[in-house]
């Protein structure tokens, strides 16, 4: 098992945009779903599968997702009728990497599937499942947490990384090209991140108990430029040292996992539940206005990830004891959806992840299992 398997925890767009309360206005909450399991799949190498990622990039492949665990990363087709077909699985030239993270990209008018997997080692692997080619790009000093692909550039995405920086990347230029860190950054492990819809800024949380808003108007004017002059931003990438909203009074310990819902924002650390939010951008004072907690029983260990579905109405997030919970969003007080739980299923759920029709929920164990939940 390793170390982190057994760990335990000790900007604005533009000014006339205030974020909502609510992401989804007008819309009235649906029934309740009831999820069925539908069966469990076993990863051979038995390590924990610290990331699931549909592929939303390419929609005659978002019935396919990746896993990723120890050095292998594998490629499935979800079936309606419960099967899940295997497709791929890559092994990373070094048997004692242990892989963190993976995304979906593509490039082009004519898009291929790109899996993106990267982890401890801080090499990014970039693989084209079409051709069955893989390509490297390096960077990072330290491990790679989080991969994010650009909701509307699809061949841009953001890593997340122990080296206390996030890096923005092309993959049509194949490098870096835009570097968030420095004065105003991180001052830990960053250890998850995420775009807002839009696309036009990101969320960021780290070791260091902080939370951080970033614009990504200065990435998208370093994409223009790298363009341009892609041999200077070769060597030299732009770097960006002040987000537009930072603060450290939100949790009291590391911060694993961050998602926008709407405008506003969903955090977690080992506190045993997850906090809805509203930042304060426009004033940058790093104000923010706690909303409401979703209980998440015997969930005090880092590196347990949640996740909304794509219509951003639920909410799910695993524990240590094998157990998922589900939460019904945007109604107060918080409503439990349902509990998911499986006699059989007992390690940590590291992490789950909705299929794009929000249909099925998969979640991940530290011994290696995904599990299939349907509604």
């Amino acid at each position: 098992m390793s170390a982190r398997a057994s760990a335990a925890a000790a900007g604005e767009p533009k000014a006339a945009a205030a974020p909502s309360s609510n992401p989804r206005p007008g819309i009235r909450p649906r029934k309740l779903p009831t999820f069925r399991h539908i069966g469990r799949l076993g990863e051979s190498h038995g390590r924990p599968i610290y990331c699931i990622a549909f592929n939303t990039v390419i929609t005659e492949f978002r019935s396919v997702f990746a896993v990723v665990g120890g050095p292998f990363a594998s490629v499935y087709c979800l079936h309606r009728d419960g099967v899940i077909e295997p497709l791929q699985m890559y092994k990373d030239e070094d048997s004692n990497e242990e892989l963190f993270a993976c995304s979906w990209a593509s490039i082009g008018e004519d898009p291929q599937p790109i899996l993106i997997v990267g982890g401890e080692k801080g090499i990014l692997r970039i693989i084209n499942c079409t051709t069955r080619t893989t390509q490297v790009m390096l960077g990072h000093g330290n491990a790679v947490n989080e991969i994010k692909t650009h909701p509307v550039h699809h061949d841009l995405f953001l890593t997340a990384s122990k080296d206390e920086s996030i890096r923005l990347w092309s993959l049509e230029l194949n490098m870096c090209i835009a570097i968030f860190a420095g004065d105003q950054g991180h001052r830990g492990e960053i250890l998850s991140l995420d775009f807002h819809l839009s696309g036009r800024f990101f969320a960021s949380s780290s070791m260091d108990y902080s939370v951080k808003v970033w614009s990504f108007d200065e990435g998208e004017r370093a994409r223009n430029e790298a363009h341009e002059d892609p041999k200077r931003f070769r060597r030299r990438p732009t770097i960006i040292q002040h987000p537009i909203f930072t603060s450290d009074k939100l949790h009291r310990n590391y911060v694993d996992c961050i998602r926008f819902y709407g405008d506003l924002l969903l955090s977690k650390s080992v506190h045993n539940c997850v906090l809805l939010w509203k930042p304060s951008l426009r004033e940058r004072s790093g104000d923010a206005a706690m909303l409401t907690e979703y209980p998440v029983p015997d969930c005090d260990i880092w590196y347990m990830r949640f996740s909304l579905d794509p219509s951003q109405r639920f909410m799910a997030v695993g524990n240590t004891k094998g157990a998922v919970f589900v939460y019904h969003m945007g109604v107060y007080p918080p409503k439990r959806a349902g509990k998911l739980a499986h006699h059989k299923c007992v390690s940590a759920i590291r992490t789950v992840v909705f299929s794009p029709d929000g249909r099925t929920l998969l979640c991940g164990c530290d011994d290696g299992s995904v599990w299939r939940w349907d509604c």
